[in-house]
């Protein structure tokens, strides 16, 4: 299968060399607070970012509620979206599996996490992925065949998280990411590397008990800033880095105790990107777009404030996921859950349905994405099984 090289988001330079050649016919609309192409019609300018799978909810129950990502019920995936929950978990330990089915990149992200509490109110959890693509037909910019690849990519996650008081905890990891698109194929003489880097983790969360038209039940409040590191380069030279896909995200959960073991939770979550917003221009004319020319702090806290069409377009850049779930008897589970991204910043919306089946000590989660038409998501159209099992007390 041939792949273009904009859509695999495989090596920074190809996208450089696209962008370059397009400048003169892109600019900013003030106007329609937007870039123009020659037409005069607004273009679509996503955030591009080395290894987009980190961003991927790979926990089932989370996909299912329209990929509220920022909070879950305390489990071995929660090291992934905001590990700071692990210490709220009813029992010491708990391991996962899970099965991500890329449908539109015809591959398959797998994971396995576990955490083990180490006091009552500290945890140890840790985590791999490997996401597997099929062999692809690698696209130099001129259309030119110039073999087959093989990628994958992997990543180790560490995570320990403790409570700061009864209601608040924290959490840090660190996550070591290797990535190998197209290893070994030259690109002007330059050979490709596999890629490798370190990222960083942080999570917070907060929970309190509430009482809503006479049902107990609790909310909880989470923020997790992830991937936060350098950036990722396919070359001996870091020159040329792809920014990692550094996340803030911002989530609340409300849960109700409906009696009889029936449980009813609302989730809500935004996020946004702290990487450079995209432009089309090159002021110092060094072949590199300013946006991908900076350093890595001025790309990271610039990012609240760098888009060329300012506030405006800063807001455009937020995306979010709301869902529902319903638990019948903690032996059934119903989700659902919608997503939305502006069409100008991915336009990934999508639709999600989910299941969960428990006996015992042990979960089956899945759920399937349903994305409303076409976007410019790595990722679109998805199958998600995660199992797990509780130990201990």
């Amino acid at each position: 299968m041939k792949v273009r090289i904009y859509d695999r988001l495989i090596i920074a330079i190809f996208i450089f060399s696209i962008y370059i050649a397009d400048i003169q016919a892109q600019v900013f609309n003030p106007i329609k607070n937007c870039f123009v192409d020659a037409s005069g019609e607004c273009i679509p300018t996503p955030i591009i970012t080395g290894v987009p799978y980190l961003r991927m909810n790979i926990d089932a129950a989370l996909s299912g509620l329209g990929g509220s990502s920022v909070i879950n019920r305390p489990n071995a995936n929660s090291l992934y979206s905001n590990a700071s929950l692990m210490p709220f978990a009813t029992r010491s330990s708990n391991f996962a599996l899970n099965t991500v089915g890329l449908k539109n990149a015809e591959g398959v992200l797998l994971g396995i996490s576990g955490f083990q509490k180490l006091t009552k109110s500290s945890a140890l959890g840790i985590g791999i992925r490997l996401l597997d693509l099929k062999d692809k037909e690698i696209l130099d910019v001129r259309g030119q065949i110039l073999g087959i690849s093989k990628p994958k990519d992997v990543d180790v996650t560490l995570s320990f998280a403790t409570k700061l008081n009864r209601k608040m905890s924290a959490s840090l990891s660190s996550r070591f990411i290797t990535s190998n698109m197209a290893t070994g194929f030259l690109f002007n003489g330059i050979e490709i590397k596999t890629a490798s880097t370190l990222a960083m983790d942080l999570g917070l969360s907060y929970m309190t008990e509430t009482k809503i038209a006479g049902y107990s039940g609790k909310i909880v409040y989470g923020l997790a800033i992830s991937n936060v590191g350098k950036g990722i380069s396919y070359f001996d030279h870091e020159d040329v880095l792809k920014p990692l896909p550094a996340n803030l995200n911002l989530g609340s959960t409300l849960e109700l105790d409906l009696g009889d073991d029936n449980m009813l939770t609302i989730a809500l979550s935004v996020d946004k990107l702290l990487v450079p917003s995209p432009t089309f221009n090159d002021f110092d004319n060094n072949n590199i777009l300013d946006h991908l020319d900076k350093s890595y702090f001025e790309g990271l806290f610039g990012s609240f404030s760098d888009a060329v069409g300012g506030l405006d377009e800063e807001l455009l850049e937020i995306s979010g996921g709301l869902g529902v779930e319903f638990w019948y008897g903690e032996r059934v589970a119903f989700r659902t859950g919608c997503h939305y991204e502006h069409y100008l910043k991915g336009n990934n919306k999508f639709y999600s349905t989910g299941l969960g089946l428990k006996y015992k000590n042990a979960t089956l989660n899945l759920a399937h994405t349903f994305p409303t038409l076409y976007n410019y998501a790595f990722y679109r159209s998805q199958l998600f099984m995660t199992m797990l099992y509780d130990f201990g007390e």
